[in-house]
């Protein structure tokens, strides 16, 4: 709570401007022990000529709404000291002030203002998933189906998946939230981290049951989940239709894609295909951002969606995958740097970029930049470096999944453990999820069959499996097998290979001209 205290007290100090500590009208008024914060920490005396316990209503900049004794009263406390770390709408207060209250601000002046309740731990958090953020906004979309904007000014941000509509974060804040009303909170971090109460809310994510033809308003990734974290299974391009079949309550779509579900993120997608690239063009920035010239190589620390403008509202124009490297050629004031991108200015959220190479070498160990989702497949130690000699700093339990951001020569992974780096040998994770792993069964069946488009020959029968090879429309294979996940075991070049059935006919459509008699 301390730091969330500190943190309100620059966003306090913002609004009510002390100008300094006003002289009392004699001996006889009432002595209160307030903080000068113009001057110092030192407690320093005032004297005023009354005394009032009030309940607050509401503030905005430098003026107050109290109740006093059934009656609200409008307090300017611009020449006012305030004693108080943070203030909220029904915190019990004492106004220190000369003249008599009335309605006529003119006739009372405030000297010194204390709160009651500033003991008090009254911090709160909520998870949703990331609709907008802007310079002094953020937006989230929660379970229950509420779209709430908070007030994100001084408060501290911490993202390790991206700035990116879909996102699961997590937003910390001083006060009560009463439904979509945010009016009076003090927003103290914003982030993304995959705590506890994350994965609660996420369990409780539901789908209702769609089926329709959408379009993609922009370049976007497709992932295995309803979330960030999850694997990037492919890409749809601007304007790629797609077919959905739900919506889920975090804000996210269901769709099938290479013939099985997979995600989206629901303001991504479209009904109308007239509305492809307009994504953006209705959400203009309202201040002015600066933008300080430079020019370095930066590298990209995570999947970075690259955008016209600096915003998440700005139109997507493409991606940097974890590792890659670019020109940073700005940085904004609102938290966004500026790039060459493919010769023209692009912005991409400067939380994502560093000027490390996370493509390193130590100690003759090369090491390549992912971004990625792995799962322990066993119960494995978690070290400091890339040896079992290396201390151990914690452990993976069997499907507990973390973020991979590196690929050693020698064998290791480098992850994100606790918001730090750390290593597991990569024979232990996979980026496949064991608890989800089934067993296929497989029917032994001979045939022929064909192919009735451009078809992936896969090693497994599955969607991330190896492609082997390519069978061309029209083309004909060997059957040699069913499994009971929809795939087709077949002979490919003198190996055994799977196609999706989807991709396959029993059919020729070429079929020999019948023989003349």
């Amino acid at each position: 709570m301390h730091r969330a205290l500190k943190r309100a007290v620059s966003i306090l100090s913002a609004a009510f401007l002390v100008t300094g500590i006003l002289g009392g009208c004699g001996s006889s008024g009432t002595t209160a022990a307030v903080n000068d914060q113009t001057a110092s920490s030192a407690t320093t005396t005032v004297e005023a000529d009354h005394k009032a316990e009030v309940t607050l209503v509401s503030f905005a900049g430098k003026m107050l709404t109290v109740d006093y004794e059934g009656k609200e009263y409008t307090l300017d406390i611009s020449k006012a000291i305030i004693n108080t770390n943070v203030m909220h709408s029904g915190d019990k207060l004492i106004i220190y002030y000369d003249g008599e209250l009335s309605d006529d601000t003119s006739k009372f002046t405030v000297i010194s203002v204390e709160n009651t309740n500033v003991e008090m731990d009254d911090s709160n958090e909520i998870v949703g998933t990331l609709e907008e953020i802007t310079m002094n906004s953020i937006t989230i979309r929660t379970n229950d189906g509420r779209v709430i904007t908070f007030n994100a000014n001084n408060a501290e941000h911490s993202f390790s998946y991206g700035v990116n509509e879909g996102n699961w974060v997590t937003v910390i804040y001083d006060g009560q939230l009463n439904g979509t009303d945010t009016t009076n909170l003090a927003v103290t971090k914003i982030h993304d981290e995959d705590t506890e109460h994350v994965k609660q809310v996420k369990a409780q994510t539901t789908i209702e049951d769609v089926n329709d033809t959408v379009y993609a308003l922009e370049y976007t990734y497709v992932r295995s989940s309803y979330m960030m974290a999850s694997e990037v299974v492919g890409s749809l391009e601007a304007g790629q239709q797609v077919q959905r079949t739900g919506h889920c309550n975090n804000g996210w779509d269901r769709i099938i894609y290479d013939g099985k579900d997979a995600y989206v993120y629901g303001r991504l997608l479209t009904t109308n295909p007239n509305e492809v690239g307009m994504k953006g063009s209705y959400s203009s920035l309202s201040q002015k951002v600066n933008i300080k010239s430079l020019s370095e190589t930066v590298y990209a620390k995570a999947d970075a969606n690259v955008r016209e403008g600096y915003s998440t509202a700005s139109k997507s124009i493409g991606a940097l995958k974890a590792g890659s490297s670019v020109t940073r050629t700005g940085i904004c004031d609102n938290g966004w740097s500026r790039i060459d991108y493919n010769g023209r200015d692009a912005f991409v959220y400067s939380d994502l970029l560093t000027t490390k190479n996370p493509n390193s070498e130590v100690q003759g160990v090369t090491i390549t930049a992912v971004n990625e989702t792995v799962y322990a497949v066993t119960d494995a130690n978690v070290r400091e470096s890339f040896s079992v000699d290396s201390k151990a700093v914690g452990a993976l339990h069997f499907g507990e999944n973390v973020v991979r951001t590196g690929i050693c020569s020698n064998g290791w992974s480098r992850i994100i453990y606790n918001n730090k780096d750390a290593y597991v040998n990569s024979d232990l994770i996979s980026k496949t999820n064991p608890v989800e792993v089934k067993v296929v069964k497989i029917y032994v069946t001979k045939g022929y069959a064909w192919a009735v488009t451009d078809a992936n020959v896969r090693e497994s029968f599955s969607a991330e499996s190896k492609a082997i090879g390519l069978l061309k429309q029209g083309e004909g294979i060997e059957v040699t097998g069913v499994t009971d996940n929809n795939w087709t075991r077949v002979n490919y070049n003198g190996k055994v290979g799977y196609i999706h059935v989807d991709l396959l006919t029993s059919t020729n459509p070429n079929p020999p001209a019948p023989t003349k008699a």
